[in-house]
């Protein structure tokens, strides 16, 4: 793999693990203080 490949394998994980992460605060809001039976 030559350096371009890698760089863009590589922002693309990071934007994996941002969307998770956000993904993630969601649930935990929802969890938290969202669902109120």
């Amino acid at each position: 793999m030559d350096d371009t490949a890698l760089k863009i394998d590589l922002a693309g994980l990071r934007r994996n693990v941002e969307e998770a992460s956000i993904q993630a605060q969601i649930n935990n809001s929802e969890e938290t203080g969202g669902r109120h039976v």
